[in-house]
């Protein structure tokens, strides 16, 4: 029998331990689903629901209404918002509007009527989601 050819129980037994332990760690970990209208956002699998409905996001348009959802009720520079989003890497503002038209398109107008991302002035965007936070 050649002993570096096998592997004892013990380190078998550990393994299926460490199988276990990861995936109890994986079911307890806390998700954040953000809730505005009839929209629920979920952070951890990057995913937007209308109802019961997916909506498609594009990673930067995700990214973007991820930094509005957290950020409801306050003001935000265009430039807050290009860094927030787009941090490694150089963009003009017209890629920032044309997201912004893209998600307000696919979010539509809020129940009173109201645009859910609006602009305030030039340089400075806001959020009238009403967002609120469930963590599971």
């Amino acid at each position: 029998m050649n002993v570096f050819f096998t592997v004892p129980k013990v380190w078998i037994l550990f393994g299926y331990f460490l199988d276990i332990f990861w995936i109890v760690m994986e079911t307890q970990q806390t998700r954040e689903l953000y809730h505005f209208g009839a929209f629920r956002l979920d952070a951890a699998e990057r995913r937007l629901w209308c109802d019961d409905e997916p909506i498609s996001l594009t990673p930067k348009e995700f990214e973007l209404l991820f930094y509005f959802v957290e950020n409801a009720g306050s003001v935000a520079k265009k430039d807050e918002l290009l860094d927030a989003v787009w941090a490694d890497s150089f963009v003009e503002e017209s890629t920032l509007a044309r997201n912004i038209s893209w998600l307000r398109k696919k979010l539509g107008k809020g129940a009173d009527g109201k645009r859910v991302i609006e602009t305030v002035s030039k340089t400075r965007l806001s959020f009238y989601g009403g967002s609120y936070t469930l963590r599971l």
